[in-house]
């Protein structure tokens, strides 16, 4: 780890449990704490209109609605129609409240947030995107029904710019929440790739390629560099898989020096350009001269491996943007092919050592 930095504090115990319960659940409770805040909030209503009896009789049943949901998700699972049918439920409501208030600009605005996180929690981008343009579409239907042709028109504009704004906001909060659904959804696919690393093959010649070639796949990157050493070789290992082709040499140990700064010699790190032109870290300072140069380096995420017969770094190069959780993931990475290499070069020794 670089000079400077933290580690990262372990998650306590009880957190863990509270993101081992399913998500089901956490709506649930959040639903129910909901319509409970509504609902007192409400009381504090003393108009007797008829609307406003409506909204309250609506609000009483929805919070009896929910807490059924609390119990129910605390001893079920619920199956994807339950959850379409419960997150329908939950649009119907929240759209017949606003009604019943004040439309487009009805506080119970709040329950349309609520619908969008549900969404995104449920069904990742797909449930924010879908979510957000429902309720936007339901609001515009709602300012649409609320117009009143003999009204204000000082009024009708104030309306119409707040369920603009609103619906902004709906399609906006959809647009981020897709993004958080999609970088989770994202992060599930590239595990599985991990998961699915190809089993070693002994003796294959293709070994090497083969697992390159699937680690450039896990981190979506154009190249991969491998540069190792064995304790008992005078001269440094080299191999650069890219296009699909894997070039491999052998050199003289010292070159390339000690491949990266003497402080990140034991850490995972990211070098990329900015938009000022600068490097983060400064590559001239973290990544050797010469290597840089040989290689092109301008963007790069590596992590070091050290096993019983070889120890050396990996490079993955030439993606446009990294992010922080790329450095957890090269290091398992190089830690794979760590262990692969291992394994290759013990097979190696016992094979020349048989012949």
């Amino acid at each position: 780890m670089p000079a400077g930095e933290r580690e990262p504090s372990p998650i306590p115990d009880f957190v863990e449990r509270l993101f081992d319960l399913p998500v089901e659940r956490w709506i649930a409770w959040a639903r129910l704490a909901l319509s409970a805040i509504a609902l007192s909030a409400v009381y504090f209503d003393v108009s007797s209109s008829s609307s406003a009896a409506a909204s309250r009789g609506l609000l009483v049943a929805y919070l009896f609605y929910a807490a059924t949901l609390v119990f129910a998700t605390a001893r079920l699972r619920f199956g994807p129609g339950i959850k379409y049918l419960v997150h329908g439920i939950d649009i119907a409501v929240s759209s017949a409240l606003m009604y019943l208030t004040d439309g487009p600009t009805s506080p119970f605005y709040v329950f349309f947030i609520f619908i969008s996180l549900a969404g995104a929690l449920r069904w990742d981008w797909r449930g924010a995107i879908g979510s957000a343009a429902l309720l936007a579409f339901v609001l515009v239907l709602l300012y649409l029904v609320d117009v009143n042709p003999t009204g204000p028109l000082e009024s009708e504009a104030q309306d119409l710019s707040r369920a603009i704004v609103r619906g902004g906001f709906l399609m906006v909060s959809g647009a981020l929440l897709a993004y958080v659904g999609g970088f989770q959804e994202r992060s599930r696919l590239r595990f599985a790739k991990l998961a699915a690393w190809p089993a070693p093959r002994s003796g294959d010649a293709g070994l090497l390629a083969q697992t390159l070639a699937h680690a450039a796949s896990v981190m979506r990157a154009p190249r991969v560099l491998v540069i190792w050493e064995e304790p008992d070789e005078p001269s440094r290992n080299v191999i650069l898989w890219s296009e699909n082709k894997l070039q491999q040499s052998r050199e003289r140990p010292e070159l390339f020096g000690r491949l990266v700064g003497p402080a990140y010699g034991a850490s995972a790190f990211i070098v990329e350009p900015t938009a000022l032109g600068r490097s983060v870290p400064p590559a001239p300072q973290v990544i050797d001269p010469d290597l840089r140069r040989t290689f092109t380096i301008e963007s790069a995420v590596t992590a070091p491996f050290r096993r019983d017969n070889c120890s050396g770094r990996v490079f993955m190069l030439d993606r446009q943007a990294w992010s922080d959780d790329d450095v957890p993931l090269i290091e398992i990475v190089a830690s794979r092919i760590g262990v692969e290499l291992q394994d290759h070069l013990l097979h190696k020794k016992i094979a020349g050592d048989g012949s």
